[in-house]
């Protein structure tokens, strides 16, 4: 039988997971700090190796997700530097084959009558 502690992280590590899936990363700060106080308390309770282990697997799991999430914001920020970059100019090899840069001109909408 899972300790009501145990289970009680346990119920709080699958809404923490989903809520890393839903990217409601406010109610996942929330989350972060009630585990805290339940691990804690999980120091000085009897619990088996079992449920011990469940909590194990769910901590790991939603570290995966943290981190694919957080490479996600990278990747997406990455981009962004990207496109910005693009709009700026142009980078092209001189003849010296170093990389140069070529301003481009902001060519805005134009109405024709």
């Amino acid at each position: 039988m899972v300790d009501s502690k145990a289970a009680h992280l346990l119920t709080l590590l699958s809404r923490e997971r989903e809520a890393i899936i839903r990217a409601d990363f406010l109610t996942v700060d929330q989350c972060v700090a009630e585990k805290e106080i339940l691990l804690a308390t999980l120091l000085t309770s009897p619990v088996t190796a079992g449920t011990l282990a469940q909590i194990r697997i769910a901590l790991e799991k939603n570290q995966t997700l943290l981190k694919s999430a957080i490479a996600g914001v990278q990747a997406a920020r990455t981009r962004i530097a990207e496109l910005k970059d693009v709009r700026m100019g142009l980078r092209v090899y001189d003849q010296a084959g170093q990389i140069a840069q070529v301003q481009t001109r902001n060519i805005g909408l134009s109405k024709r009558s």
